[in-house]
């Protein structure tokens, strides 16, 4: 990425944005695609596949990251440019990996493992959410056909260019549902641990931002010393 010589790579958030947008190129997801724009690495464009056995299976839904300053140090925030009927475009979502939670962000999570807790997030009752739909599963099924015709128009050309580029591609014998898998893979932790072990919950809780009582998806992860 030429743009990337305007940053200072000594800076800590930096220096980490580079390491995942390697991470990210060097070992794609055949479930989702997410790079930065050149102009601005703090600022990501995503595409994600609907899970497998659900309403949004055969879907490309398309959305943006916002990284903090202090990033990894602080949760990025999300939103959705394609219509699911699972979540509102362009306006951030509440998920207990964005901004709207911050005490449940661990630096050790990385894009990659945000995106995989959103594709989890999908099937979901949303429970009245921030940024959530509940729309009928044929209604949504509908969307997801849809959604594969054209990627959603948004922001300047140089992201549009982007949006049009960013478009995984699943292979048959992939599954996009084998998160331990994933997130095992995709967490950056010290190199004094020589395991990571990380498990999604769904717990019932009440958002504080929300004030609803949802299912909320909750990772956890457990480390050893070598």
């Amino acid at each position: 990425m030429a743009a990337t010589i305007q940053y200072n790579r000594s800076n800590p958030a930096v220096k980490r944005i580079l390491q995942e947008v390697k991470e990210m190129q060097s070992n794609p997801s055949p479930d989702f695609m997410s790079l930065p724009l050149e102009e601005d690495i703090f600022e990501w464009q995503f595409a994600i596949l609907g899970p497998r056995d659900s309403e949004f299976e055969g879907g490309i839904y398309h959305g943006r990251i916002q990284l903090p300053s202090d990033y990894p140090f602080k949760p990025p925030s999300f939103m959705l440019l394609t219509p699911s009927g699972r979540f509102e475009i362009q306006k951030k979502i509440c998920l207990s990996i964005s901004n709207y939670h911050p005490e449940h962000w661990q630096p050790s999570w990385s894009v990659r493992t945000a995106l995989v807790a959103l594709i989890a997030f999908m099937p979901t009752n949303p429970g009245g959410a921030l940024g959530s739909l509940d729309y009928k599963p044929e209604d949504r099924r509908a969307l997801a056909i849809k959604s594969r015709e054209v990627p959603p128009k948004f922001g300047s050309p140089q992201r549009q260019k982007l949006i049009d580029e960013v478009i995984p591609s699943r292979t048959s014998g992939s599954k996009c549902m084998s998160f331990l898998y994933l997130l095992t893979t995709c967490c950056f932790y010290p190199r004094s641990m020589s395991k990571c072990s990380v498990r999604l919950l769904l717990s019932p809780k009440r958002c504080q931002m929300c004030q609803t009582r949802s299912s909320h998806l909750t990772l956890v992860m457990s480390m050893q010393t070598r």
